[in-house]
């Protein structure tokens, strides 16, 4: 690793504070971090130069993580230049296990260091103002902060939070002094969007097929939408320099300023085989480009200088997204978990609900529960499914972390993993006190002034499909349904089966795109074995109520899924028009066909393609 490399806007630790992060940096564990041998017996630990000495321990250690980070992240311009996008899908899982390896590392070797004083809450006071003042002038000081929470929380594993020794701040802020140069370009009106977009292209650095041709149809494109808008007399256009790859696509990132509002913009690249790059969408309603960056998709590649900047430009485009999200959507999950905690407490400050059960049909494996005004569920695993189901805890989570590493296709809900929630009990519903008691004892501790929760996932809340078709108009229902078809199919196309496909282990988003979020039963489409039903050998076979043939583990017959899924007329013979061919065994085979042979099937997350020829 080249220590030169560690370069971010506020400079090298050993650039600010002497040789000794970089020495730090370069030596082994023993000699950058000492022993529990180092310390003559009777000396005291929590002297400012010991608590110097782990701080930059950390802090080097945090800034090692951000160096491969950002190391994996920068690849993905090469691997779309080149069209290595199985190589891309391939650095996205890398990335997504940096942190917590990062975290391992240090973890363990503070606590060899430290040894029985390794909880020495005195030490680690001194250890965090060392901490802060490493750090705090940092543009991604935030995400440096988490790095060091999520250590101390280890060491310690903390119950609910410790203000003295994490960071612990209740107020996101998306403003913050950037030190850096302007993280995007500005282009000012001119006689000529065509020429103007010649420029914003240009600037990418991409080999395009024909770039005044590109130029041409994105400005007819982009004219079209903001004579709709009556915006055409725009003032100027701000287009981020980062560039934001996910799996087959990049993205240009800006924002049109007019007199009365800023609109976002997101001009949408390809690259064909046997093509340079072009032009595939231009995208400026706010729903749009909200799917976009939703989080039921893979999280953004962007080689951005400041993050915060960023997220902070991000939400003049989308401001009914939190911080929390625009985090997590540029692969800083941690710290979108942090800004999740922070905003639920925020919450719960301003309100007095309490938390109850979640509406729809009681999950069989999970205890899912709400506050009425937030856009969260929680969901804690029971300590022994309902029957039928015999899923175990650990299966249950080896599933949700196959979500986690998986491109998610905007189909699958995103989570955060909490551990050692506390919360106070007045918060909790009699009715939700009474079930994780019967249901969660394992995982759930109850007293009179607090439930501590020690392992639960949140995801966004969105309307079980079940409860959807029964509570809206037909239009609506009709639409849905639809829509959880093209979900089966392009979760299929992703090399993932539900498992369960029934109706309740899906929802609806507020746009109205279908999702699915019940994974204890998920696996890989590439692991079912797709049947025929066969046919019965006599009336006896036929009346039945039983299989009259062997079902193995992971059979499933197409056949039986219409029934399964429970579609009432009048949208049975609909959906059977449009998506009929879910019930038959070919479609199921023919797509693990292109599974096997290696394809990429290529889903886009908007359905208007600029029109080309």
């Amino acid at each position: 690793m080249d220590p030169s490399r560690w370069v971010h806007p506020m400079g090298k630790l050993s650039d600010r504070f002497g040789d000794a992060a970089g020495d730090a940096g370069r030596r082994t564990d023993a000699e950058a971090i000492g022993s529990p041998g180092d310390t003559p017996e009777g000396a005291k630990l929590d002297s400012n130069d010991h608590a110097q000495r782990w701080a930059m321990e950390i802090a080097v250690a945090y800034e090692r993580y951000r160096h491969q980070f950002d190391e994996v992240t920068r690849r993905a311009r090469g691997r779309f230049e080149a069209r290595q996008f199985r190589e891309l899908q391939a650095d996205a899982r890398e990335r997504l296990d940096v942190y917590q390896r990062s975290l391992d590392e240090v973890v363990a070797r503070l606590k060899l260091a430290l040894g029985g004083s390794s909880r020495d809450r005195a030490l680690w006071k001194l250890i965090k103002r060392r901490y802060c003042a490493l750090v705090g002038e940092r543009d991604d000081s935030e995400l440096a902060e988490t790095f060091y929470n999520s250590v101390t929380r280890r060491i310690f594993t903390t119950v609910g939070v410790d203000p003295e020794v994490e960071f612990v701040d209740w107020e996101y802020q998306p403003v913050a002094h950037h030190r850096g140069p302007p993280i995007y370009r500005e282009y000012p009106r001119q006689r000529s969007l065509s020429a103007l977009v010649e420029q914003i292209l240009a600037r990418t650095g991409f080999r395009f097929q024909d770039p005044a041709g590109e130029a041409q149809r994105v400005a007819f494109e982009l004219e079209r939408q903001l004579a709709e808008r009556r915006a055409a007399n725009f003032e100027e256009i701000q287009v981020l320099d980062s560039i934001f790859f996910r799996n087959q696509l990049a993205f240009l990132v800006g924002r049109i300023w007019t007199e009365d509002e800023a609109i976002g913009l997101l001009i949408c690249l390809a690259h064909p085989p046997d093509s340079g790059v072009v032009a595939d969408a231009v995208l400026t309603d706010r729903q749009a480009i909200s799917g976009v960056f939703s989080l039921s998709r893979n999280y953004f590649h962007a080689d951005t200088p400041c993050v915060r900047a960023t997220v902070s430009f991000l939400l003049t485009l989308m401001p009914h997204k939190s911080g929390a999200e625009l985090y997590t959507t540029l692969g800083h999950k941690r710290h979108g978990k942090t800004e999740t905690y922070r905003n639920l407490i925020q919450h719960l400050s301003r309100s007095a609900e309490t938390l109850r059960l979640a509406r729809g049909e009681r999950g069989l494996v999970m205890l899912v529960f709400t506050l009425p005004s937030l856009d969260l569920v929680f969901k804690v695993i029971r300590d022994r499914p309902s029957y039928p189901k015999s899923t175990t805890r650990a299966e249950v989570m080896e599933h949700y972390k196959m979500v986690f590493q998986r491109d998610r296709v905007g189909r699958m809900v995103d989570f955060q993993e909490f551990e050692h929630l506390r919360l106070d009990r007045s918060r909790f519903s009699d009715e939700l006190i009474n079930q994780l008691r019967e249901a969660a004892a394992g995982t759930v501790e109850v007293d009179e002034d607090a439930v501590v929760l020690h392992h639960l996932y949140s995801e966004r809340r969105v309307v079980p499909l079940d409860l959807y078709v029964r509570e809206r108009d037909e239009k609506a229902v009709m639409a849905a349904l639809l829509d959880f078809g093209d979900a089966i199919k392009e979760l299929a196309a992703s090399n993932v089966f539900p498992g369960d496909v029934l109706l309740k282990n899906f929802g609806v988003k507020q746009d109205g795109r279908v999702v699915f979020y019940d994974y204890d039963e998920l696996c890989l489409l590439s692991e079912v074995n797709f049947r025929q039903l066969p046919p019965p050998s006599d009336f006896e076979d036929e009346m039945a109520g039983e299989p009259w043939f062997y079902v193995g583990p992971n059979d499933v017959f197409p056949e039986e899924l219409e029934r399964f899924l429970g579609i009432a007329e009048p949208y049975r013979e609909r959906f059977r028009a449009v998506h009929g061919d879910l019930f038959k065994v070919e479609f199921w085979h023919a797509m693990q066909q292109r599974h096997a042979a290696g394809e990429l099937i290529p889903l886009f997350p908007y359905t208007r393609h600029l029109q080309r020829g």
